[in-house]
């Protein structure tokens, strides 16, 4: 068989929101592609060092980086399509496989970029992406992606032009639900606490005083390793840019958190948060400190509580939190449905999530929800509890077995496709909660198939996104039961059929 040629494609783009044209600034007399192109030039597996960037002038001068260098370039002509961009890039150079290379690594290691390779030869059929990051055992800034053609041109056909996942396409291949055979590589000992990539100037700092030690002589990743051990000062200089995700034992590299990070620094608006409460007493005060720390990077909140007229002490919990959030008091229990359409009178955010009072739901993960809306390409999104590989807590068989019925039934009648239709997590831009409001008639559990049915008849673009759960038995406190199973089936008939 002959062997797969392979080439070092090195993703860069001039526009950065945390470094702007972090690329072309110079660290011990050479910029950001000068160090990465000199050091992929020591590898033994790469056929070939390309660039790709985008037909967007301003990343002209990016190009004349590459004459000088003498490598070749490509143009993507839509700068968010990196999918195209590394396709296009095989089929311009004749590449059966490319490593992305991003620009933010000027500290790229050839042994490492020759060992992931040297894996994807040995079997290149065998899988359809190899990879240092899943999981995360190596530093941040030493992300490397071995992305077979093949596997290129089926993200190509299934990812629309219109996805955020063009751009971001990393958290899509390595979604379990989609099916990629991944051939992941770890690193002997867990390195992912350390910091070499180039997203802030005190990433400038580090990475220059790297440099400025090694000086031209070829050195590696345990070289530098050894170097910021020996230096633990150069070492803390972002030790405040660490991210804990991937060092508190998270799954995958944060490139997802950083990206979301970017996209929600360049908005400014608000969060509503609308959360029905009914005998909430042991969780009330925990979920609205979890929603206080969650971090939407600039995006304001707005918490609105509607109690629905609870027995168990919750009204005299949420009376110490009326100066400071909008607390909203039912006169009789009328249930879930109720508490949110009173709730949602209340909303003046330009975003709304509805939240459970319960422990169930993760405030953590709002920058997931409110990822498609920010980058303009949704109007609602669900989050699912049965896609993705976040924790989820393994109980009530048959709940979730009438869970999926009630989903399948409600995606049969509503032409959507949908894999968690019951979800709590549903988030909405303004303008789509306004158009439905008003609508809603709901009281009980029934306001779940009703707003479905409902943004399904407005046709607006709905995402779904991958959630944790951690679900509650009834002993701790779960309220739904059979007969709101039954009364959701004809919620689902009378809001898809009978309401105009």
């Amino acid at each position: 068989m002959e062997r797969p040629r392979v080439i070092a494609c090195i993703q860069v783009r001039m526009g950065s929101t945390r470094l702007p044209g972090k690329a072309l600034m110079k660290m011990e007399g050479k910029n950001a592609i000068e160090w990465i192109v000199q050091r992929l030039s020591r590898c033994t597996s790469i056929d070939q060092i390309v660039m790709a960037t985008s037909t967007n002038p301003e990343n002209d001068p990016l190009i004349e980086v590459a004459e000088r260098l003498g490598i070749k370039w490509y143009r993507e002509a839509d700068e968010r399509d990196v999918v195209g961009r590394f396709l296009h890039c095989c089929e311009t150079f004749g590449a059966d496989a490319a490593v992305r290379v991003t620009a933010d690594c000027p500290l790229v290691d050839p042994e490492l970029v020759d060992k992931l390779v040297g894996l994807y030869r040995e079997d290149p059929t065998g899988y359809d992406a190899v990879t240092n990051v899943l999981p995360p055992t190596f530093p941040d800034g030493s992300d490397l992606d071995v992305l077979p053609k093949r596997t290129l041109e089926r993200l190509d056909r299934e990812i629309p032009l219109d996805d955020m996942h063009r751009d971001w396409l990393t958290p899509y291949l390595y979604n379990p639900k989609h099916g990629f055979r991944i051939r992941p590589y770890r690193s002997e000992h867990n390195l992912s606490g350390y910091r070499i990539t180039m997203d802030y100037p005190e990433d400038m700092a580090l990475i220059t005083r790297v440099f400025a030690h090694f000086k031209e002589q070829p050195f590696g990743l345990n070289d530098i390793i050894a170097f910021l051990d020996a230096h633990p000062e150069i070492r803390d200089l972002v030790k405040d840019r660490v991210d804990t995700a991937i060092t508190q034992g998270a799954q995958m590299r944060s490139a997802a958190y950083k990206r979301l990070e970017e996209k929600t620094n360049t908005h400014t608006g608000t969060v509503s948060i609308v959360i029905p409460a009914y005998n909430e007493v042991n969780t009330i005060r925990e979920i609205l400190k979890r929603i206080e720390n969650v971090d939407l990077s600039g995006l304001q909140k707005q918490v609105i509580i509607v109690d629905d007229c609870s027995t168990d002490g919750t009204r005299a919990i949420l009376a110490e939190y009326e100066k400071q959030h909008t607390v909203i008091y039912q006169e009789r229990n009328q249930g879930k449905g109720a508490a949110l359409r009173r709730g949602f009178q209340a909303v003046t955010g330009d975003y709304a999530i509805i939240q459970d009072a319960d422990l169930e739901y993760n405030p953590e993960e709002y920058p997931f929800l409110l990822a498609p809306m920010l980058e303009g390409r949704s109007d609602v999104v669900f989050g699912s509890r049965f896609v993705g590989d976040r924790p989820h807590r393994v109980l009530l068989f048959w709940h979730s077995i009438g869970n999926k019925f009630l989903t399948f039934l409600s995606n049969c009648l509503s032409n959507l496709n949908l894999t968690d239709m019951e979800t709590c997590y549903k988030a909405f831009t303004k303008q789509a909660l306004f158009a439905i409001r008003d609508q809603l008639v709901s009281d009980r559990f029934g306001i779940e198939p009703e707003i479905t049915a409902r943004v399904a008849k407005q046709r607006f673009r709905i995402y779904e996104v991958g959630i944790s759960y951690s679900g509650r038995t009834y002993e701790e406190g779960k309220k739904i039961g059979w007969k709101d199973g039954v009364q959701a089936i004809w919620c689902i008939i009378r809001f898809n059929l009978f309401l105009r």
